[in-house]
């Protein structure tokens, strides 16, 4: 058994914004508006660049660190047709976070074990400028890392007690504390913005309100309403709701939607799993917006509105009436607008386009009504002055940006293939993206 890795101790300062990303053939962009120049550094496992980008009197500086898909240990090979055990052996890195100061990335690394036939993850964590990664944790049962507003506390899910709860690792050192335990797995999470609550979903079933459920032991399956069948597994009865807790452990979990028979936040029907970004809090920490589909059971459709929950008067207020998909909800640093993802048209397909609500008139204004691609996902820059957004772009996913009050078309800011966007108050980039050491060849 390896001796625990220590935990550095930092000052965590302004948070920046990240994003992963891999180089396509076009290259960054350049355009009339933003120049981009590139300064290359390579560390022993985590190669970085450092790219500033200006747009008139707007800076933005973008931090690039490369997250390697295999193990930085392991030796080349010579070329030979890929086997089992080649695969077996890749160390799968997802979910990478950068801390409130935008010095450390902590991330998931998953992998296989034949003797138990399991994937295991563990959480890790390594320096944005590079270096020798540290391994957080060891349970192999570890992912989702979530690191609080300022730094001190890395909270993530965890199957080491059970079913999946929410664990807080402090990140001056010492064992992770777990904070809660549902009778049923905790599925996302998500720290408020003054850092003293974190908001989470897990299954509820409204058959079990007075007491937990015992083992179901029917063989047949009444269904009485739709839908009774999701992907790949039939659909229980249970309904995913919306809980608050204090992040120093005083007081029980509250569940701020016990009174609704749907799902906070909605299951998205493409792939039946449910999406981090369609909660978030308000900048001071007071509402929360999330999805849901309520209309669902009475007719079978699962498109999405937005609602406002406000937490200390546990008062819920639907914002949009959509016919089709509302998705995504992100406050604007100031507080006075929230961004969302929405469908204008029926169908799985249908472009998404960057709608913008007003919290005080409560008008919704299309920032790219005439952009003819479909947003993925969506930031606010740190002045709140404009947005960051991907959009698939033939075989790319470009990074582009959109004024908030002056309007005009979207620019691209950065070429290739990106995802997983984070923003902080300074305006700052960050990308993190998995890349190969050694590409692959055929013999």
């Amino acid at each position: 058994m390896r001796e625990r890795p220590r935990h550095n101790a930092w000052t965590p300062r302004n948070s920046g914004m990240a994003y992963n990303h891999s180089r396509g053939a076009g290259g960054a962009a350049r355009d009339s508006q933003t120049r981009c120049t590139f300064q290359a550094r390579f560390a022993q496992t985590f190669p970085a660049w450092r790219m500033a980008m200006a747009s008139g009197s707007k800076s933005l500086s973008v931090l690039v660190a490369l997250l390697t898909l295999l193990s930085a240990a392991s030796a080349p090979a010579a070329p030979h047709p890929i086997t089992f055990d080649d695969f077996a052996r890749i160390q799968r890195v997802s979910d990478p976070q950068l801390s409130p100061d935008g010095k450390w990335i902590a991330y998931a690394v998953t992998t296989a074990n034949l003797e138990t036939n399991q994937l295991e993850s563990n959480l890790w964590l390594v320096e944005v400028k590079g270096g020798t990664p540290k391994q957080l944790t060891q349970t192999g049962q570890d992912k989702s890392p979530r690191w609080s507003p300022d730094g001190s506390r890395l909270a993530f899910l965890s199957t080491r007690s059970g079913k999946s709860q929410i664990f807080l690792l402090p990140m001056q050192g010492g064992e992770p504390r777990q904070l809660t335990n549902m009778p049923n797995a905790v599925d996302i999470l998500k720290w408020s913005p003054n850092g003293t609550t974190i908001a989470f979903t897990s299954a509820t079933d409204p058959r079990c309100t007075a007491k937990p459920c015992g083992p179901d032991s029917k063989i047949a399956r009444v269904y009485e309403r739709w839908p009774y069948w999701l992907w790949t597994r039939w659909l229980d009865g249970k309904r995913s709701h919306l809980f608050v807790i204090s992040t120093d452990g005083q007081g029980a979990p509250k569940d701020m939607t016990s009174e609704l028979d749907y799902d906070v936040p909605r299951v998205d029907m493409t792939d039946g799993s449910l999406k981090v970004a369609d909660i978030n809090f308000s900048p001071d920490s007071k509402e929360i917006c999330f999805t849901a589909s309520p209309q669902g059971e009475e007719t079978g459709d699962q498109y999405a509105d937005l609602f406002v929950l406000a937490l200390a008067e546990h008062r819920m207020k639907r914002i949009t009436v959509n016919r089709y998909n509302d998705v995504s909800p992100i406050y604007s640093p100031d507080g006075a607008f929230i961004a969302y993802r929405a469908q204008l048209a029926a169908g799985t397909a249908a472009r998404y386009h960057i709608m913008l609500y007003d919290r005080h008139t409560e008008a919704v204004r299309d920032l790219t009504e005439t952009f003819d691609r479909s947003v993925s996902e969506l930031q606010w820059a740190g002045d709140g002055s404009t947005i960051y957004f991907t959009a698939e772009n033939e075989t790319l996913q470009p990074i582009y940006a959109v004024g908030v009050r002056g309007g005009g078309a979207p620019r691209k800011v950065v070429d290739g293939f990106n995802g997983e966007l984070s923003s902080g108050d300074q305006g700052r980039c960050y990308l993190l993206a998995p890349a190969r050491r050694n590409p692959p060849r055929s013999s």
